[in-house]
């Protein structure tokens, strides 16, 4: 019996590494999705900007979805080492084996740098998109002062309609 749990332990460890592995992979291209982004929204690109917010959304799903998969081992190996883990990988790795321990910390910390570093970076981009919106308003502004009129939708899209032939400049930030 304790042969079989031993191996289950293991199988459930090995898991949880290559989990990390994985989020560690797509939190990198998520990253790079980002700086991608980033330069196209500097060079006024609004097509390609377009594209990869559509490619960092595809991302994003696959990143959430490698989440779950790996709080869900988590939480298998906490209900097997008789924890309460919460989510949190931390209140485990004191029980985890030796050989193991540090590989599992090292990851996670790398994991939680990952998504420090990703968010700045989408941070960043929001604030370089705001900024882009409010130059084209200006800009339509100078041109149509009495025809611009912002509007939003419920998730918060910003739309500037520029005339009576309803032609409009939408954002979602």
């Amino acid at each position: 019996m304790f042969a079989m749990t031993n191996q289950f332990h293991n199988q459930l460890y090995q898991s949880l590494v290559e989990a990390l592995r994985s989020e560690i992979e797509e939190y990198g291209g998520l990253l790079n999705l980002l700086e991608e982004q980033q330069t196209y929204i500097l060079k006024h690109d609004s097509v390609n900007v377009l594209e990869y917010k559509q490619k960092i959304d595809e991302q994003i799903a696959i990143n959430q979805d490698l989440r779950n998969k790996r709080e869900l081992i988590i939480e298998s190996l906490g209900k097997n080492l008789g924890v309460a883990v919460n989510g949190s990988i931390l209140k485990l790795l004191p029980l985890f084996p030796e050989q193991i321990r540090g590989l599992v910390e090292a990851l996670v910390l790398e994991v939680i740098a990952l998504i420090d570093k990703t968010q700045r970076k989408a941070g960043q981009s929001h604030l370089l998109l705001s900024r882009a919106y409010e130059v084209t308003e200006e800009v339509i502004r100078a041109f149509q002062p009495h025809k611009v009129m912002k509007t939003y939708d419920r998730k918060g899209s910003l739309s500037l309609k520029t005339g009576s032939d309803g032609s409009h400049v939408s954002a979602s930030v």
